[in-house]
């Protein structure tokens, strides 16, 4: 996965910023291709680079290729086959959700769980506003954040997303916001959401 082309959106951006970029299209390898050595924790975390990257780089949505697709990460059939037999081109996908039709049940993914940080916290009409993520953090703490004016009582409120991509250490982390300060622990492989009123 290219998880680093941020750059690109950025110059997209300034060169039409009334243009409203959407990441479209994204999905996972199937859970059985998924590279050696990596776990479905860390394909999940995928998402929430790859979405925190986006907000960041002035997107305003993120699309799910396939929410939902068979145990076997089907169907996917691209083009005619010569056997009618539905054989994709590309390779079966994960989903956030996996339903087995024979057992008639559907698995949660961690990739959905991911998802919901972003989906469930973050609503339409959000404005992101600006993170700054210290140097020595760079390569380890991913965070986005976003103002959303109370649907009721037209309250605002600053939502955050915060994620560590370290399998090993606990990232220890500051919030600030109208010049008050929090200091809070993110565990390792994990990712956590903020909402201040």
């Amino acid at each position: 996965a290219n998880l680093k082309n941020y750059q690109y959106l950025e110059q997209l951006h300034k060169m039409f910023p009334s243009l409203p970029l959407l990441a479209t299209e994204a999905t996972l390898e199937a859970p059985t291709t998924q590279h050696i050595g990596s776990t479905p924790w860390k394909e999940a975390m995928k998402y929430a680079i790859d979405i925190i990257g986006d907000l960041n780089a002035w997107t305003s949505g993120w699309i799910e290729w396939n929410v939902l697709l068979d145990s076997s990460g089907g169907p996917t059939c691209i083009g005619p086959s010569a056997t009618s037999v539905c054989t994709p081109l590309v390779g079966h996908c994960d989903a956030p959700i996996l339903a087995n039709a024979n057992d008639q049940t559907i698995e949660l993914r961690d990739s959905y769980w991911h998802m919901a940080h972003f989906s469930r916290f973050i609503s339409r009409g959000s404005v992101r506003i600006g993170v700054d993520v210290a140097d020595k953090f760079a390569d380890s703490v991913k965070a986005t954040a976003v103002v959303t004016k109370g649907e009721v009582d037209g309250d605002e409120k600053v939502t955050i997303v915060v994620l560590n991509t370290d399998g090993s250490n606990t990232q220890e982390y500051q919030v600030e916001l109208g010049g008050e300060f929090a200091t809070l622990k993110i565990p390792p492989h994990s990712i956590q959401t903020l909402v201040v009123s």
